[in-house]
């Protein structure tokens, strides 16, 4: 038996505009979907507990990881917030809106960028097939690539950690 460890990262992206008084108008989402996790972010985070993602030129730390729950974290981009009295302060720079575009060439500086980040990691139990070089998760009906050398799928796919 072989874990296989798994990372998911769905990301939502909206954007308002800073009104000339410091309001804000509406957020408008940019970008809903799933973001890519590389294999090494996915290791740190089973076995550190947490990660941290690049958002166009801002990060986003996320801690306390525990297999099994989905963490849930919104975060301002680019140097853009909202107060607790509803006044806006506007980005520094370009704005992401998602992996579609993310280096925006939008350098507009009256609006502000809101991510709505959500982290799930979980394990389930594979079958090594070295004689065929795979990973059978049967559960999900699963095939992985395996290099017994490396020890680790050679696919964007799951983390791979044997059990004993």
């Amino acid at each position: 038996d072989i874990k296989v460890q798994r990372c998911f990262l769905k990301l939502e992206v909206h954007r308002a505009v800073c009104t000339s008084w410091g309001g804000v108008l509406g957020f408008t989402p940019t970008y809903k979907g799933s973001l890519a996790v590389s294999q090494r972010q996915c290791r740190v985070a089973h076995e550190q507990g947490h990660m941290n993602i690049t958002l166009g030129h801002s990060s986003v730390y996320l801690s306390q990881l525990v297999v099994g729950n989905t963490k849930h974290k919104q975060s301002f981009l680019h140097g853009s917030n909202i107060d607790g009295k509803d006044r806006c302060t506007k980005t520094n720079g370009a704005v992401y809106e998602g992996p579609q575009k993310p280096k925006s060439e939008n350098y507009s500086y009256n609006q502000v960028v809101l991510a709505e980040i959500y982290l799930s990691l979980d394990e389930e139990t594979g079958l090594k097939d070295t004689m065929n070089g795979e990973i059978l998760v049967p559960r999900l009906g699963i095939k992985m690539n395996y290099s017994p050398a490396q020890r680790m799928v050679t696919e964007k796919t799951p983390v791979l950690r044997s059990t004993k």
